[in-house]
C-alpha cells in the first residue's frame, strides 16, 4: 500500500482514536535509530514472503480452536508462518513451533517473543507513541528484525499500511506479493481472547479498533487480486475473504 493510499485511514485513525502525528513521526524515527546497525535487508523479506503461501495467526478467542485444528493438519510446514503478538505464544504452546515472523508493537508476552528471535523468528516492531520506551529497550533484544510505522518509511522503518497486528500482518503480505493469504484467529466478534493480552480497562477501546481493523481490511481486499481465505472457527465474515477450513486449504496445497 501507498502512504498517498493509507493516509485517508490514518487521518480517521488520528481523529477517532486520539493519535498525535508529530508524535508518530517522533516514534518512527526513534525505531529507525535503534535499527540503524541491525536490522534485515527489505529484499530478504520479500525473498521469505513473495509468491509463497501465507499464515496469518491473530490473537482472537478462537485461537486455540484454530491452533488444534492446524496442528491436526500437515500444512503448518507448508507455509510461511506470520503470528500477530500474543499469537506467538500460541503456536508455541499448542503447535510447538515458531512462526517465520512475528508482527508485535510489543505488548504481547514479551519473553515468549525473545524466545522465538533467538530460535530464528524474524521480528517486525511496530513503533508508535505508546511504546517508545518498549521499542528502546526491547528491540535491541532481537536478532533478526525490522520496523513498521503508521507514518511515513525511513531507513528500516516501513510502511506496509494497517492499523492494528492483524490487518498490518495481511498489508504486509499483500505488499510483499503472497501466493495467497489464510487467516485464522481473527473473528473480529468483539471477544478478547487470552492471547491478546488486552487489560480489561481499555477492552471497549479494543472493541472499537477491531471494528475499525475490518472495516479497513474489506476495503484494502478490494484493491487485490491474492487470494485470501479466513479459517478462523466461527469467526465473523470478511468480505472479500473467502471461508474455508483448513482442511481444505490444505488439499490445494
Amino acid at each position: 500500500m501507498e502512504f498517498k493510499e493509507w493516509l485517508p485511514y490514518y487521518d480517521q485513525i488520528v481523529d477517532k482514536f486520539d493519535y498525535n502525528p508529530e508524535k508518530e513521526h517522533k516514534a518512527a524515527e526513534i525505531l529507525s535509530l535503534v535499527l540503524r546497525k541491525h536490522a534485515i535487508k527489505y529484499n530478504d523479506l520479500k525473498d521469505l514472503v513473495s509468491n509463497k503461501p501465507v499464515l496469518i495467526l491473530g490473537a482472537g478467542g478462537t485461537l486455540d480452536k484454530d491452533l488444534i485444528k492446524l496442528r491436526q493438519t500437515n500444512c503448518l510446514s507448508k507455509f510461511i508462518t506470520i503470528a500477530t503478538d500474543g499469537a506467538t505464544s500460541g503456536i508455541m504452546d499448542i503447535c510447538m513451533a515458531y512462526p517465520h515472523l512475528i508482527i508485535t508493537d510489543l505488548d504481547g508476552k514479551l519473553p515468549d517473543i525473545i524466545n522465538a528471535s533467538n530460535k530464528g523468528s524474524t521480528i517486525i516492531v511496530h513503533g508508535n507513541e505508546q511504546n517508545i520506551k518498549r521499542v528502546v529497550d526491547y528491540t535491541p533484544r532481537f536478532t533478526k528484525k525490522l520496523g513498521t510505522t503508521w507514518s511515513t518509511s525511513r531507513p528500516n522503518v516501513h510502511n506496509f499500511g494497517g492499523f492494528l497486528d492483524g490487518d498490518r500482518a495481511i498489508c504486509m503480505a499483500l505488499s510483499l506479493n503472497a501466493e495467497f493469504i489464510v487467516t485464522i484467529g481473527m473473528d473480529y466478534k468483539g471477544f478478547i481472547g487470552k492471547y491478546s493480552r488486552t487489560p480489561i480497562r481499555i477492552r471497549k477501546t479494543k472493541q472499537a479498533k477491531l471494528k475499525f481493523s475490518k472495516s479497513f481490511l474489506e476495503k484494502v481486499r478490494e484493491t487485490t487480486k491474492i487470494k485470501c481465505y479466513n479459517a478462523t472457527t466461527n469467526g465473523m465474515n470478511i468480505k472479500g475473504f473467502k471461508k474455508a477450513e483448513l482442511e481444505d486449504i490444505e488439499k490445494i496445497m
